[in-house]
């Protein structure tokens, strides 16, 4: 695509062009440092996103604190916390978004006419993505079929989506065991409780191999604005191709598993 428009242009253009309409609901990873060498902002981004491209829409942005609430600082303030997923999330949170999911490591901020619906029971299961997380409850409703996954300069190995079929496939392979179990303070406005969390274990996941599969079915876009990669994915057919990996295999995004045997 060519870079004779202004990149306000340029990035609408790719959106609808790869599919995205105004009623769609957009999951967005991202960094950003590169963008603003070349004068974009966080705001210009959101501007995009969410005047001109989904005005009647959902936009969510993960907003993790894995890094910073741990379990020797383990208060999670749904206000106050800032992402550490970088300065396109932490813009969003404080201007934008309508709520934020209360979960420790793994919140997401939204706004949108079902931001709240899906951010309001995170909490209610002790894992980071359960089926009443934003991914489960998007994956489980008839918002999947048009809702996309956006990555700005980052990989599938950012898709927290995937993360969820992995805690539908087997906890016991994804997250740490239950004696690890480890205990939070959850703050919200009017909320205050105490949260049991299993995280992430640490075996090594290939999620860039479902990539070639979502290119095939015309479910992956990519393109590049002076050389920043965007990436935007169907959360349908991801859904559908995580699936079909798993019912294969419980062990379906360790490096150890190729989806393409």
């Amino acid at each position: 695509m060519p870079h004779t428009c202004t990149f306000s242009q340029w990035f609408k253009s790719f959106l609808i062009n790869s599919g995205v309409k105004t009623h769609h609901t957009l999951i967005v990873h991202s960094a950003i440092r590169e963008l603003a060498r070349l004068g974009i902002r966080a705001q210009n981004i959101c501007d995009v996103l969410q005047n001109e491209v989904l005005p009647a829409g959902n936009l969510l942005m993960p907003t993790m604190t894995w890094r910073t609430v741990t379990p020797q600082s383990p208060v999670f303030d749904s206000n106050l916390t800032p992402s550490h997923t970088g300065a396109l999330t932490e813009y969003f949170r404080k201007n934008l978004a309508q709520a934020r999911s209360l979960h420790p490591t793994h919140s997401v901020a939204g706004t949108g006419p079902d931001a709240k619906w899906l951010l309001n029971s995170h909490d209610e299961i002790g894992t980071p993505c359960s089926k009443y997380s934003p991914y489960g409850l998007i994956t489980d409703s008839e918002l999947l079929s048009n809702t996309f996954v956006l990555l700005i300069q980052v990989g599938l190995e950012s898709c927290t989506f995937i993360h969820h079929f992995e805690e539908q496939a087997d906890l016991d392979i994804y997250l740490k065991p239950e004696s690890e179990a480890e205990q939070y303070q959850l703050i919200a406005p009017q909320k205050h409780k105490t949260f049991t969390l299993r995280a992430h274990n640490k075996r090594t996941r290939d999620f860039h191999q479902f990539g070639p599969a979502l290119f095939q079915q015309g479910a992956l876009f990519i393109e590049h604005y002076h050389g920043i990669t965007f990436t935007l994915i169907k959360a349908e057919n991801m859904a559908n191709t995580l699936t079909q990996a798993f019912n294969k295999s419980q062990h379906a995004t360790l490096a150890s598993f190729s989806y393409l045997r």
